[in-house]
């Protein structure tokens, strides 16, 4: 759904999306759910507007509510703000901002402060909040560098964590910052040799990739 919408194909991605609603009716699992229907919601915010994300969005905060304060909530609720700010609903991406910023507190280690607060960066650019954005992603370095100088974040986070960051400093306009971190991601991923971290991380490049050297829509 993402890659036609990616292509400029919205009708398609509706259609995937539509797809992927229906066979999300039979799953119980909550972070499966608050993190799928946050997806969701945030493609059809680009692909379909308000009526389309609204539904999925209040979809996604019920469930989001339900989980513990962690990273699994803190990545849902910054998708939930991005939609919202894709919406031009700065109130409520700001309302979701400020529910994330609480659930930071829940995390200690230096990878997971990395990856949250890079989630964190985004969902406040969302919100228009840039000072905040630019606060949180400087954290979200500072804790990137701890880890790896304590060797405690398995490559595969590494390069997920430089993915939020990178999109993060393009997100408030910084993109030579951001074309830097995608170098180092690239140089990362290099020493990942199990075909199916690979894999995922190549999807993270091609992600962050495309973001940070698209022109603004």
């Amino acid at each position: 759904s993402q890659a036609y919408l990616d292509m400029r194909d919205p009708q398609s991605s509706v259609q995937l999306a539509n797809e992927a609603l229906k066979a999300m009716q039979t799953v119980t699992d909550g972070p499966t759910r608050a993190n799928t229907f946050s997806y969701l919601g945030l493609i059809m915010a680009d692909a379909s507007g308000v009526d389309g994300a609204r539904p999925l969005l209040l979809q996604a905060l019920r469930d989001t509510s339900t989980l513990p304060a962690g990273r699994e909530q803190i990545a849902a609720l910054a998708l939930i703000a991005q939609a919202q700010g894709k919406l031009n609903d700065k109130a409520s991406a700001a309302d979701t901002l400020s529910a994330l910023t609480s659930a930071l507190a829940a995390i200690s280690k230096p990878g997971d402060i990395a990856l949250a607060r890079a989630h964190a960066a985004r969902a406040a650019a969302a919100a228009q909040d840039m000072n905040a954005a630019r606060n949180h992603v400087r954290e979200a370095i500072a804790a990137y560098d701890r880890s790896t100088q304590n060797n405690e974040m398995p490559m595969t986070e590494r390069v997920a964590a430089l993915g939020l960051i990178a999109l993060a400093e393009n997100e408030i306009g910084d993109k030579s910052t951001a074309r830097q971190i995608v170098r180092t991601l690239k140089q990362t991923l290099a020493t990942i040799t199990e075909p199916y971290d690979k894999f995922q991380g190549l999807l993270t490049l091609a992600d962050a990739g495309f973001e940070v050297e698209q022109q603004k829509r």
